[in-house]
């Protein structure tokens, strides 16, 4: 199959990838503290302090991520990592090719060293880090 076949709704890129997932721990329980509307004072000053403690850590995360990403794509025009984050994760991909003399090298280095730093960075705000990072076929 080629790189870019034609389909009844157009065209897509079928190779190897490099995804990476990535989340932040312990966020699931604080964001389920968000079950409803705040109706008093109290209950309102309770909602800030969780979504400071929530929203600000993922925001924070996310800020990285790209902060990362956008200092790489200055030095590489043909950077072709790709970045999405919901929720308490980020997921990046970067599509390898079909020819193994085109490697995007760079890219493979960045998305790691990328990962590894924002997992340092998010460590020394004591807020812990999982993921993973595979290899292998898929279109887009």
């Amino acid at each position: 199959m080629s790189a870019n076949d034609q389909t009844n709704r157009g065209t897509f890129e079928f190779c190897y990838y490099l995804v990476g997932y990535i989340d932040i721990l312990g966020q699931k329980e604080a964001l389920g503290e968000l079950n409803r509307l705040p109706k008093t004072d109290e209950e309102r000053e309770a909602l800030y302090r969780t979504l400071r403690s929530t929203f600000g850590v993922v925001d924070n995360f996310r800020r990285r991520f790209k902060q990362y990403f956008d200092e790489i794509r200055k030095t590489d025009q043909q950077c072709k990592i790709k970045l999405h984050s919901f929720s308490d994760a980020t997921i990046i991909h970067v599509p390898l090719g079909q020819q193994l003399n085109q490697i995007p090298i760079i890219d493979i280095y960045a998305s790691i060293a990328t990962c590894a730093a924002v997992f340092l960075d998010m460590l020394s705000d004591q807020h812990a880090c999982r993921g993973g990072i595979e290899v292998g076929l898929a279109g887009e």
